[in-house]
């Protein structure tokens, strides 16, 4: 289990560096810590020592003091002047060095939404968790697609905003093998305090083992056999961000909860006046889940705001984004709500994949011209029906 306390693997300042800008920055930040330190209890104990030894004693009398020192004026003048213009000189440069990128930087983009992180890397690969290698450079395109966000990793000393409509640049290298803490440091809603998520440094073949499992998660990584499609919804309920707003067991969130959503009846604050029963058919329900993810502001759940983000980036442009978004519908239509016999009253399973050729094709290269395309014989689950259909899934 992660122990979350910045203090928890560091000392009384500040925690091991696990990377080349940590160490530039604990450099200048114990640098400017001793010196000011060292002058602080050299003024203390020189104020001591004077108001003793110069305290007014029984039958002494004020005399002329000095009004000028030429030598002593000139002296607290010259070495502050040194010190600081030293503080400037190498916080300067670490500034430089932590604001410019080097060419061979690998780039992972980096999505803030209320309230998570989405990380997709250079083959195509998504994920909630920063995966990076050690000694390797990597440069973070971060982006907020509501409000302003923050990334900061402690081990890393590092921290940069997300700016809505602006594209913001963070580099780091990592140097030590192990997993870090990584928080949202701007106040971004209520759910501002559960929006964190970790960093995890490999080395490269871990590095490159992991990037090949995320870059298809149709397909376990153990037995490398084809997932259910709910299982894979499953998976991309807790990657995507949908945790954060949707429960599953029933409770209220800040949006509704997954629990028995399907076919339950649903009225609607956006259109006013608009309701679907649980009666209506199976087409009706499989668009208005599709919409309730692609254009989730058409339609909203009553009691609820119009507060989520679309995602279409995400499930939608390409065979294998519309294959995650047709086994994130499977997983929410499997909530269903269980019958006295245990068994589902509406759900019907897709049928699972019997081998590798049933499973989705990953990703290729982000922006090649087979990135997201399927090979010749692959199938994908059956379409799911356009069309309008009321609000499901609420994610702030």
């Amino acid at each position: 289990m992660t122990n979350w306390c910045l203090l928890a693997k560091g000392g009384m300042w500040l925690g091991p560096a696990a990377s080349t800008s940590a160490q530039r920055h604990d450099a200048v930040f114990y640098t400017v810590l001793y010196v000011t330190g060292f002058f602080f209890f050299l003024v203390m104990a020189l104020m001591l020592t004077f108001v003793v030894l110069y305290r007014r004693r029984k039958g002494q009398h004020p005399e002329n003091a000095p009004t000028h020192n030429t030598g002593l004026e000139i002296a607290w003048t010259i070495i502050p002047l040194g010190v600081v213009t030293t503080f400037f000189v190498l916080g300067f440069r670490a500034f430089l060095e932590d604001d410019t990128p080097p060419a061979n930087a690998e780039v992972i983009d980096v999505e803030a939404k209320q309230w998570f992180f989405n990380f997709t890397y250079p083959n195509g690969a998504q994920g909630d968790r920063l995966y990076l290698r050690r000694n390797q450079a990597v440069t973070l395109q971060l982006h907020s697609a509501d409000v302003l966000h923050s990334l900061y990793i402690p081990a890393f000393r590092v921290q940069r905003n997300a700016v809505p409509g602006r594209t913001v640049l963070l580099w780091f290298e990592p140097t030590e093998l192990g997993t870090y803490p990584v928080f949202c440091t701007q106040y971004c809603g209520d759910g501002h305090s559960r929006m964190t998520t970790e960093a995890e440094v490999l080395d490269d073949a871990a590095y490159q083992t992991r990037m090949a499992e995320l870059a298809n998660i149709f397909q376990d990584p153990v037995a490398k056999q084809p997932l259910p499609y709910v299982a894979v919804g499953q998976i991309l309920y807790k990657t995507a961000g949908c945790a954060q707003c949707h429960t599953i067991d029933g409770t209220k969130g800040t949006g509704p909860t997954w629990l028995g959503l399907y076919k339950r009846d649903q009225q609607f604050s956006k259109p006013p006046d608009i309701t679907l029963k649980a009666s209506d058919d199976d087409a009706k329900w499989d668009a208005y889940l599709r919409e309730s993810v692609l254009e989730p502001s058409a339609k909203v759940v009553k009691g609820y705001q119009d507060v989520m983000p679309s995602y279409k980036a995400q499930f939608s442009g390409s065979p294998y984004k519309d294959k995650k978004l047709a086994a994130m519908i499977e997983y929410m239509k499997s909530l269903d709500n269980y019958g006295p016999s245990g068994t589902p009253k509406y759900y019907k399973p897709l049928p699972v994949p019997k081998d590798a050729e049933a499973a989705a094709t990953p990703p290729q290269a982000t922006g090649g011209p087979t990135a997201g395309k399927t090979e010749p014989g692959k199938q994908l689950p059956p379409p799911l029906p356009a069309g309008p259909g009321p609000e499901g899934p609420r994610q702030k």
